[in-house]
């Protein structure tokens, strides 16, 4: 089953059946944090116990250091920590605000004070220059910029322009980023650690806006180049995207955007092609949505929702060539009179006798709605699961071709991703991870000949292709359904 199959599983629910050493950084969608506690005089402590404290949703794991002084904690959701060291015969020693981004393996060493365990060393978190544990070239987008930096259209994945190595091709979106030289086609995309390349590269390549809500992601990760053996599935870079949780504190927020064309320039051929005059094509964008998130029950199950939903109605001006009315008058045999009905009458004559200049409005309308849900429970400080649905729901409406044909495609991405997390011992935990991708889509066309009014994809009756005319699209595909 291919990674693009009809609701296809991904190939990690089968590779996340087998546990693995709590020291691996096999980590697509979360963290991990390691260091070595040692004495004043530099000597490495063993048994020391270690625990750290996810600062939003009470979250707490726990481990011991070894014989040579080291701790390694995995599998932490992305978060602001508290760590504690504890030791008989030294003072607490506790470090507050350790922030762990996606993909992450942070050091954290500790010199622990001689003194009573009930006295307590307290000291901040530093920010890591360096990440030491591998040599991948990535940079992480954190929740700060993903919230404050404005972006036109608010499509997520310009973000990753910020990230090393990135060259982009066009408007910034998804499929106009490339990274060091590899092609548009080879990135590969985890959402919460579910391959979701079959969601955001349709293989319809239809351009939907939201298959993530920009509020609905936490920060995201992209690794460029010399990325370790946990990531990968394709040449190019590869981006792994964390969608947000609910805390202990509810927290909301609404949004709306609009455009319009009131300060739009005239573009040189938008005129009205009844009147004659110059026109500016209308213009009205409505981008809205909001979200909320909280307890449900406070340091054990937390839910987080988000909608956000685009209407755009927009006028381009559309320009064929098509049959004049002299060229028109030489046809006299009656069967190709459907055939000649594919194209419109022209409103102005060209140099070519034959060949009439026809402009229109072309409508290039859309609705997009979409809807993520997610639940977290913390069933003991040893197991939590989370559970995530995204689904977007589109229909656009966008000119065929250049002669009155339209393509109205109804598209339906979804992804789909459960994780059960077990700590079987301070050195073993094992990740359960299973999911379904879904791309959905309806594929209609509607023409407007006066000939075939009940009929879909264009105005011809067949494929029509003449020199030195615009050439129309055909209604034999009817409604083509395909599901990615």
């Amino acid at each position: 089953m291919g990674r693009r199959g009809l609701y296809s599983l991904n190939h990690v629910f089968l590779v996340s059946l087998c546990c693995w050493a709590v020291g691996g950084k096999s980590q697509i969608n979360r963290a991990n944090l390691n260091g070595t506690v040692t004495d004043p005089s530099g000597a490495r402590v063993a048994s020391a116990k270690v625990q750290v404290l996810e600062t939003d949703t009470g979250f707490i794991r726990q481990t011991t250091t070894g014989d040579s002084g080291t701790y390694s904690i995995s599998s932490l959701p992305v978060g602001n920590y508290n760590l504690t060291i504890s030791r008989e015969g030294f003072k607490t020693y506790v470090e507050t605000g350790i922030e762990l981004f996606v993909g992450q393996t942070r050091t954290v060493d500790a010199q622990l004070v001689v003194g009573a365990a009930t006295a307590k060393v307290e000291v901040r978190g530093q920010v890591q220059a360096v990440d030491s544990s591998n040599a991948e070239i990535a940079g992480v987008v954190q929740s700060r910029q993903v919230e404050d930096i404005p972006l036109n259209g608010r499509n997520w994945s310009t973000l990753a322009m910020l990230a090393p190595g990135v060259v982009n091709l066009g408007g910034g979106g998804q499929r106009d980023l490339r990274f060091v030289g590899r092609g548009t086609d080879d990135n590969n995309y985890t959402f919460d650690g579910l391959d979701a390349t079959g969601v955001q590269e349709q293989n319809q390549k239809v351009g939907v806006r939201l298959p993530v809500s920009l509020d609905s992601i936490a920060e995201f990760r992209v690794a460029s180049s010399v990325y370790t053996a946990d990531k990968g599935g394709s040449a190019g870079a590869q981006v792994s995207v964390v969608t947000k949780t609910g805390t202990n504190v509810f927290h909301g927020a609404a949004f709306e955007f609009l455009r319009n064309n009131v300060l739009d320039a005239r573009g040189p051929f938008d005129f009205n092609p009844l009147t004659g005059l110059g026109y500016v094509p209308p213009l009205r964008l409505n981008q809205f949505g909001g979200e909320i998130g909280g307890p449900i029950k406070k340091d054990r199950t937390f839910f987080y929702a988000n909608y956000e939903g685009i209407r755009q109605v927009q006028n381009i001006t559309v320009i064929g060539f098509v049959p004049s009315a002299a060229y028109r008058a030489t046809v006299i045999d009656p069967a190709l009179t459907p055939f000649l009905a594919s194209w419109p009458l022209g409103q102005t004559p060209t140099s070519d006798p034959n060949v009439s200049q026809w402009t229109s409005p072309g409508a290039n309308n859309q609705r997009e709605d979409n809807g993520m849900f997610r639940l977290d429970h913390t069933f003991s400080d040893r197991t939590s699961i989370f559970g995530r649905v995204i689904i977007d729901d589109a229909t656009i409406s966008s000119p065929l071709d250049t002669v009155g044909g339209r393509d109205n495609p109804f598209v339906r991405p979804s992804n789909y991703v459960v994780q059960l997390t077990h700590t079987f011992s301070p050195t073993i935990v094992n990740e359960l991870r299973g999911g379904v991708n879904r791309s959905a889509m309806h594929h209609y066309f509607f023409g407007t000949s006066p000939y075939f009014t009940n009929t879909v994809n264009g105005p011809a009756y067949v494929g029509v292709s003449v020199s030195g005319f615009d050439t129309p699209s055909d209604f034999t595909r009817r409604g083509d359904r395909h599901h990615d």
